[in-house]
Formats: structure tokens, sequence, C-alpha cells
């Protein structure tokens, strides 16, 4: 029988597409890829009830096994598949508008039902609950197109949700899913948004899985969805955070060190960047395959950025790069279409062909914790493998025929090619990766400096000074005045004609915020953090700096009554996102009065419902934004005294630890800080006098247009504007 029989009898009805169960097949004569690094040049495989009877060089003589003359093919294990998301119905959300939807009443009234019913709409975002292995109904399309390219086994997920449903293990081939197993895998989506309503931004979605972790931590109910929570937070099942870049990497590394999480990164781009962390700190990488359009570089540039042009280079070389500092990855491509594309373009970029067979084999076996069973071909193991023409990393190359558990996948078979066709790509001839700031930091250290003969307005006792020196050595002012001696090995810089002066701070910045600077969604959002999304790569920092403004407070906007933490920092470019935090600032949140609040629409805000609770309504007059300050500091008030019976004794049980609480209990003990958002001069100092009355610091008014009016009110209360 020739090759092209065999194939086209594994594709229809004949002997390989359903082997009898009590029968044995043996395909021989083949090149065998038995794991990366291992190769059998010529042998055979006989295949017994779905497993790997045995395995092994030539071809085994005294065998009763039907055989199957496999020359001129190499066999590699099925790939493995750690993520296939996909929409699964009875499991997956469904969406109920969000933020600029028109309605009608009774679509109003009934959204602003389940608003109040559930504020943070847990509903849609904790799905974990949930399983994609019990769907009534459990059909994916893609399950028959990954056959085809090689894939025997995926980890199915189901679309929607900030902590997902509980994924399964699905073998490939047919539409219709058999046997699916529960995975061990369990996703927090930070880069999700709420499926329409709470949260829509990066720092809420955040506050939202950080609290649900929290609270599998002190759940001993019956809910199935924190039970499974528990076994990420007490370090038993793996929480993959996918879909990163080199920003939300951080904001995932952060979440997984704060609960000591063993975490599964997976990159949409930039893995890289942040290699050296990825070797230090452990975790799992997954490689998503996402290689950016190449870009067009010749004598037009007009449409070419440098961003985009480091961005493809870096990249493609993401895989090699992360090979070369010892760090194993997977690959799961975001493309089922053309899921091959992004892993052949990284061993076009300097990838070995053993890492790359090992990303989707050993690697994503060892992930999901069926590496007893699949990711290699060794005796008693699962039979399931793809016998390919040629070398499957190679686009020349074509898969024959897929078989999962022993069974052929039915599909059509390519014709096969003459051997001159199977040419191997050619590698990419690029320059090294670049992952360092552009523009780049002026300087690295900090300088050891003299200025002499400078204006300097030292803003202190002293005043400005004409004709003054400045000295300056690790990161410190060391002297300030005239003809100062240079000290050994100090840099001698002539200021004269120059003026040197305090760095100027902002007090109300949004900048370098990613994700919105808004979690408009809610009326009080004081369990979102600024600190949780603060982007250390926006190029916004380097104009600052270019402008003299050397360090910022950070503010959540103006879209809520009390929105979210501050963030005080100190510019810096070229640093990290936690390095900018000034270590020791009082810790602060955002008020908004007046108009932005109110939104000044009948009280909707965005296309929002206007709910009935603390939460979800939105006030119609500025004494409806003054009521819904009162009663958050009240329970703020009452939250603090809950757990101050709890440590007296007066009361056994600990309070739940609600973040949001724990912020307004912050505030009423004077902790953090308030700046308010506001311009008339009744709105500030009602503000004035509920912190009084709460014991709250109200530490800025911020854009205070009217304090004028009422700067003793102000200077009494210690109030800056």
């Amino acid at each position: 029988m020739s090759v092209i029989a065999v194939i086209v009898a594994a594709s229809g009805l004949g002997l390989l597409n359903s082997p009898a169960q009590d029968g044995s097949v043996l395909y021989t004569n083949c090149r065998i890829v038995v794991s990366p690094g291992k190769i059998i040049s010529q042998g055979y495989i006989e295949v017994t009830n779905g497993r790997i009877a045995s395995i092994g060089e030539s071809k085994r003589s005294g065998s009763n096994s039907k055989t199957v003359d496999l020359k001129g093919m190499t066999v590699y294990p099925a790939f493995i598949h750690t993520g296939v998301a996909t929409t699964i119905a009875g499991v997956s959300p469904v969406s109920t508008g969000g933020f600029g939807q028109q309605l009608s009443a009774a679509e109003e009234r009934e959204q602003q039902r389940k608003r109040d019913e559930d504020p943070f709409n847990k509903g849609n975002n904790f799905l974990l609950g949930k399983t994609v292995a019990g769907a009534e109904k459990l059909e994916v399309d893609t399950l028959e197109s990954l056959a085809k390219v090689g894939y025997g086994l995926v980890n199915l997920e189901a679309s929607g949700g900030l902590i997902g449903a509980r994924s399964a293990l699905a073998k490939t081939g047919k539409k219709a899913v058999e046997g699916a197993k529960d995975s061990s895998l369990v996703n927090l989506n930070i880069t999700g948004r709420g499926s329409g309503g709470y949260p829509n931004s990066t720092m809420g979605t955040i506050a939202f899985v950080r609290q649900a972790l929290i609270d599998s931590q002190s759940y001993f109910g019956d809910d199935e969805g924190f039970k499974r929570l528990s076994r990420v937070t007490l370090g038993m099942d793996h929480a993959i955070f996918d879909d990163l870049t080199e920003t939300s990497f951080f904001q995932a590394q952060r979440i997984a060190k704060e609960f000591n999480l063993k975490p599964v990164y997976g990159f949409r781009a930039d893995a890289g960047a942040v290699k050296d962390l990825l070797k230090q700190s452990g975790g799992e990488v997954v490689l998503q395959g996402r290689v950016p359009t190449a870009p067009r570089i010749g004598d037009d540039l007009s449409r070419t950025t440098v961003s985009s042009v480091r961005a493809y280079f870096n990249e493609v070389q993401s895989g090699a790069e992360l090979e070369k500092a010892g760090i194993p990855f997977s690959y799961a491509p975001a493309s089922t279409l053309s899921p091959m594309e992004g892993i052949r373009t990284y061993v076009r970029g300097g990838l070995s062909r053993d890492a790359e067979l090992a990303a989707m084999t050993t690697e994503p076996a060892k992930l999901l914790g069926v590496d007893s069973d699949y990711g290699t071909l060794e005796k008693g193991k699962v039979a399931s493998f793809v016998v390919v023409q040629g070398d499957v990393f190679d686009t020349s190359s074509q898969v024959m025929a897929t078989y999962v558990d022993g069974k052929a996948v039915e599909f059509e078979a390519p014709k096969a090619k003459d051997e001159s066709a199977l040419k191997a790509d050619d590698a990419f001839d690029f320059p090294a990766p670049n992952y360092a700031f552009f523009p780049a930091p002026a300087e690295t250290k900090a300088a050891f400096r003299l200025y002499r003969n400078a204006t300097v307005w030292t803003e202190a006792a002293r005043g400005t000074i004409k004709n003054c020196d400045v000295l300056i050595k690790d990161g410190k002012i060391v002297q300030v005045g005239p003809r100062l001696e240079a000290p050994s090995g100090c840099e001698v810089i002539d200021a004269t004609g120059k003026h040197i002066s305090p760095g100027l701070w902002d007090a109300h910045s949004h900048t370098a915020i990613s994700g919105s600077v808004n979690e408009s969604s809610n009326m009080i959002t004081a369990e979102c953090r600024i600190r949780d999304v603060m982007n250390h790569t926006d190029t916004s920092i380097y104009l600052q700096l270019s402008g003299g403004t050397v360090g910022a407070n950070q503010l959540h906007g103006s879209a809520n009554a009390i929105g979210g933490q501050n963030n005080v920092v100190k510019w810096r470019w070229g640093m990290r996102p936690d390095d900018y935090h000034v270590a020791g600032s009082p810790e602060g949140v955002k008020f908004a009065l007046g108009q932005n609040p109110i939104s000044e629409d009948e009280g909707s805000f965005r296309g929002s419902s206007v709910g009935s609770t603390l939460l979800t309504f939105r006030p119609r007059t500025r004494m409806g934004v003054e009521e819904s300050i009162r009663k958050a500091l009240q329970l703020g008030k009452e939250y603090n005294q809950s757990w101050e019976d709890f440590r007296s004794g007066k009361t056994t049980t600990p309070p739940h630890r609600d973040l949001q609480l724990e912020a307004l209990g912050e505030m009423v003990s004077g902790k953090r800080w308030i700046h308010s958002h506001g311009y008339r001069a009744d709105e500030l100092l009602m503000l004035i006098r509920v912190a009084k009355e709460y014991g709250a610091k109200l530490a800025t008014l911020q854009h205070v247009l009217e304090g004028y009016k009422i700067a003793d009110e102000m200077a009494a209360a210690g109030v800056g504007g």
C-alpha cells in the first residue's frame, strides 16, 4: 500500500479510522520524534486499545498487529493547547448591556433591579462555580480545525468572567465533546472588563479579583466557586493570568505575590522585556504567538513608528530570548485559524526546534498535569500523535493525519508533496531585541555634581540667592551657597545665567494610569487603587520631566462621589511600576463634588441604569452627593467598630474583610487622606464640615475655583487648595 493510500484510509472509512478496540495497529518505517531532543530515525509504534503498546527502532517482527507503512513520514506527539477560549452556552455570561446603550423603560427597570441586587456584578464576573465539563451541550467547532494541524488535547475555556468558569480538558477531532475532564487551571482575567456593568476599568477589575481571593481565604460554606478558588489561594491549583503585556504582567505579578499564588503568565506580547523577573520569581510562562505585522521600512516612514518596529523585532525573537534565559514555556496560539504561524515565526527568530516542540508537548502536559499520559511517545502512554510530511515547524510541511486515543481524526489528507518541495524556512537576520526605554534615560545613576554661579530658588527661609552653587551627591543636596569647593571626582557645571529651583509637583495628575482613570460604574469605588495601574511605559512621564515636573499625586477620575485610592509618585523615566511610589507618603482617596458625580442628565451617567442602593444610584443634586458621602463614611465608621468589638473580645467572630469598607474605615480614622474635586464654595464648605464631623482628614480641595470665598474656613481646617 502506498503512503498516499494509507493516509486516505486514515481520513475515510478504512482501517485507521476506527481500529477495533481488541486489536492492534503497527505503524512502521517512520521517523519518530519521541520527545524534544530524542528521535528514532526509523522505527515503529504499536498501538493497542488506544495506548502505545510498544515503540522502538526498525520494524518489529513477530507481531500479529495490522501494519501501516509510514515511509517518508515523521511522527510527533500530538500537540497540547493550554487555553482555547470560546463561548459555552449556559456557562459564558450573557451581556446585559453597558454604558451608552439605549434601553426601553422596561429594560431600564429590569437592569436597575439586577444592578441593585448585584452592584459588583458577581453573577457575570465570578463564574468559577460553573464548569465547562458540566455544560449541557458542549460543542466546539475549533476542535476539528485544531486536530487538522496536529493538536490532540486542549484546555477548553468558557469566554467571559473575570474569574472564569472551571475549564476542561477535551480531546480534539470532533465538534461534539465527549469525556471532558475538569482542569486545574483557574483563569484570573485582570485584562478583562465586567459584562454590562461593574467593573469598567482595569483598576476595578483588579479590585474585583483581589476581593474574590480574599473572600476565598475565609470561606467555609458550600459555594463551589469559592471552594475551587480556595485551592488557588492555598497553592494547590495554578492561577493563570492571560493576555498580558509588559504593563499588565506587573499587575499580575503583584497579585500573585500578595496571595502567594502559583502563577501562570500568558503573554500577548513583551515576555522578553521581563525575562529577568520571570527567571527570578518563577511562575509558568505561556506565549500566545501574537506576532505583530512586519513594519514597512523604506523611503516613506510617515506611517512607521519606532515603537512598532521595536515591537515586531522583539516579539519575533521572544521565544528565543526566553530559551536563552533558561525559561521554559508553553505555546497557546491565540489564533485558531493559523495556530502554527506564531511558533514557526519564533523558530525563524532563533528558537530551537527542541524548545519549540517542548512548548507544544511536554511543557503544556506538565502544566495541565497530564504528562503521565500525554506529551511524549512512550510505552503505556495514550496513542495521540500526528503524522507529518516534512518538519512540522517549517511552512512547507503538511499534516497528513492526526490520531487521538489511537483513532484517526476524520479529515481529507493533502496530496503528498515531492521531497524537493519540503524546504526549511530561512532564519531571520535581525538585530538583537531592544527592550531599553525609548527615549533613553538621561542618567541611570545618581550624579555627583556641582552647579556653579546659578540663581537658586531655595523656596525656604534663605529665599532666592544669586551667584550661588549647589552640590549634589547620591541623590541628595549636600550644600547650597556661594563659592563652594568642588570635592575630588565631582563634575562641575557652569550654571551662570541659569536658575535652579525645587522640582515641580503636580497635585492632581492622571498621567501614567492604564486602563481608564475612572471606575465609573458605581457611586462608591474606594476599593480601587491607582497604584495597581501605574503604567511605567507611558512616555508622558518623560514629557513631564522635560517640563520640570518631578512628582505627582496620581488621582482617580471624578465620576464618583468617592472614587479610588491615589498614588503619590516621584517621576523617574526607565523604572518599574512600584519604583515610582513615594514610600511613606500618606495614603489618600479621590472624592468629587458637583456636576461630575451628578452628571446633570436627570441622574443617569453615561447610559447606566440608576439604582436605589448607595453604590448603584446617581444623585440628581449636590444634596444627593453629600448624602452619598455621609452614608459611605458612616459605613466606614461601623466597619471600624465591628473590628474594635472583635479585638476587644466583645464579639468572637472576626468581621469579613471588605476592601471598600476597609478604605472607608481608613478615611474616618484619619489614616487615608481625602483629595476632593470641587468648584463651588457651598459644596466645598459642605465637605469641610462633613469631614470634621466624621473625623476624616480632608487634605486638599482640587480645582477649588471659589475657594477664595471660604479661605478662612479652609485655613482653620488645615485644608490645602
